[in-house]
């Protein structure tokens, strides 16, 4: 049976903290980045050698839209594909110079927008957000594979 006020909970909670977070609106920290490419820029910097396949998996978006991503931030100078000298079919995604700036840009704004979420908060209320988020995504973690 499906618990109706838990599932609203969670839609209220998902609705509240995309609102606090203004990923309602189009573009992040007004950069000009939506957040599927902030997080495919995120992703690049952080993963060596990550594919446009992989990124299928780490991001659960379509292979065809990821496509269209990829190409709208090659286009923009921000991403380049390096060959595998494995796999001549495989091609690795980098960030350029450019899209090295523009991460270390987005996510100094992100750090920012959290510090601010919760400077107001108290060092125990801060370490309770903590353990509370551990919490949901041990939880929640068994979904994610």
């Amino acid at each position: 049976m499906i618990n109706k006020k838990l599932i609203a909970e969670i839609r209220s909670f998902n609705r509240f903290y995309v609102k606090i977070l203004g990923l309602h609106n189009r573009y992040l920290h007004n950069s000009g980045f939506n957040l599927i490419e902030a997080r495919i820029i995120y992703e690049v910097f952080n993963n060596q050698k990550v594919s446009a396949t992989d990124l299928t998996h780490i991001l659960g978006v379509d292979k065809g839209y990821l496509s269209r991503v990829l190409k709208k931030l090659g286009r923009a100078g921000l991403l380049d594909k390096v060959p595998s000298s494995i796999d001549g079919r495989t091609a690795y995604l980098r960030l350029s110079d450019k899209g090295i700036k523009t991460y270390n840009k987005l996510n100094h704004e992100s750090d920012i927008q959290i510090e601010s979420l919760i400077a107001p908060l108290k060092n125990e209320e801060k370490k309770a957000l903590i353990i509370s988020i551990s919490k949901i995504q041990q939880l929640l973690s068994r979904m994610d594979g």
